[in-house]
């Protein structure tokens, strides 16, 4: 097994990286799974919750590599009940939280929050997640664009995430790991600042995702002011992976 993966995981301008981007692979069982989340609850809540989600995750899925829909929810679940356990030390730290699961040539993928799995056919946008998100409600009832969701008011405001009285995950169905195809997961921090068309151009250029990633990194760098906030990318060729 050989997966082409770029990722990044920047302070930005904060005093502290919230952010966790996690990889665990095992060869033997031709698995992998790739978190990114996103921490919330202030000084060091964030970064605690950040980091057990995205353990829970990942090694639990490791331990049994199944890519049913109800298996990846208990994944979730369980994430949401490590963060849970640990409020006592860090009230009301909850955290996002973006994965993909890659077992024997298939990949399926799981979400909460605004941390987003993005996938790219050809180069081409064919599938983003939907936040859980107040401006995102607001773009189902038609009231804003989906483009201005990015700096709306009320953008951080979650209607979900691991750490609170209910799981709810959504999920990406299985499918083959194609050539022809890329995942982009990425915080709030990351897709505020790179827009979906400069995303599809980078994209549709061959070549390794770390390449890839780092023309993202500079986009983003090129317009983002100095407080910007934490920001974490997590880039998959298919192109490149076996």
């Amino acid at each position: 097994m050989k997966l082409d993966i770029a990722y990044r995981c920047q302070i930005g301008g904060r005093q502290e990286n919230q952010d966790r981007v996690l990889i665990l692979e095992d060869a033997g069982l031709a698995a992998a799974a790739l978190v990114v989340a996103d921490g919330l609850g202030g000084h060091q809540g964030g970064a605690l919750a950040s980091r057990l989600a995205a353990e829970a995750i990942a090694q639990n899925f490791l331990l049994n590599p199944d890519l049913e829909e109800e298996h990846l929810r208990e994944l979730f679940c369980l994430a949401n009940d490590r963060v849970l356990e640990n409020q006592q030390a860090a009230p009301g730290m909850r955290s996002t939280a973006a994965a993909l699961f890659y077992h024997q040539g298939l990949l399926a993928g799981g979400y909460i929050g605004d941390t987003r799995i993005y996938r790219f056919s050809q180069g081409k946008l064919v599938y983003q997640s939907p936040d859980h998100s107040v401006p995102q409600m607001l773009v189902y009832a038609g009231e804003i664009l989906p483009r201005q969701i990015r700096f709306h008011p009320d953008r951080n405001r979650l209607l979900r995430a691991l750490g609170g009285d209910s799981c709810r995950p959504q999920f990406l169905k299985p499918l083959p790991l194609s050539r022809e195809e890329d995942f982009l997961l990425c915080t709030d921090g990351f897709w505020e600042y790179v827009l979906e068309e400069e995303m599809e151009q980078v994209l549709s250029i061959p070549c390794p995702a770390e390449e890839g990633l780092a023309e993202l990194e500079r986009l983003l760098l090129s317009r983002a002011p100095e407080d910007n906030d934490n920001y974490s990318a997590l880039l998959l060729r298919g192109r490149n992976s076996l």
